[in-house]
């Protein structure tokens, strides 16, 4: 159960038992009460391998229309592509959810593929994208692997850069044009 308060709340930092709290009794389409002032939101040690939490986060996105920054800090244990995640990203990826106002993403301990599919997802459906800030979990070679594997995915924003972060290595940005 939501407060009514919720609706005018601008910045929001939720962890996965806070996320999962919002949606008890089920995940909606949407939630009951629109996010229409919310401009940040941050999730805090997700793990993408949980698809009743994947479930929750595309809800808290569906109903946050005006976001213009996401920070997503994965949870790197059991992020191990789950066949319903995969399932459900795809479905919401051919949704006619959009976020349109969302300009900046940040996503850090990207360790696999759910991960992938959640910013391939983000890419498709964001055409203000100007800034994806990328840090990966763990050995360079995973790291630009996943990072070849996502300047692959379709992107609706012509304009949107990549800074990837890896351990020991540094920053690479690449552009999409």
């Amino acid at each position: 159960m939501l407060p009514e308060s919720i609706s005018v709340i601008e910045i929001l930092e939720l962890d996965p038992y806070n996320i999962k709290f919002m949606a008890a009794g089920g995940v909606p389409k949407s939630l009951p009460t629109t996010l229409a002032h919310l401009k940040i939101l941050k999730l805090i040690n997700i793990c993408f391998g949980d698809v009743s939490l994947v479930s929750n986060i595309l809800c808290l996105i569906r109903s946050s229309p005006n976001m213009e920054k996401l920070e997503v800090v994965a949870w790197p244990e059991g992020n191990a592509l789950v066949d319903p995640v995969l399932e459900l990203l795809e479905v919401e990826g051919r949704s006619d959810t959009t976020l349109n106002q969302l300009c900046e993403v940040k996503m850090h301990l990207i360790s696999g593929m759910s991960e992938l599919l959640f910013l391939k997802f983000i890419l498709a459906k964001s055409r203000k994208l100007e800034t994806v800030i990328v840090g990966s979990l763990g050995d360079v070679h995973v790291g630009f692997g996943l990072l070849k594997e996502w300047t692959r995915f379709r992107r609706l924003s012509p304009q949107a850069e990549i800074i990837f972060e890896t351990p020991g290595v540094g920053v690479a940005v690449y552009g999409f044009e």
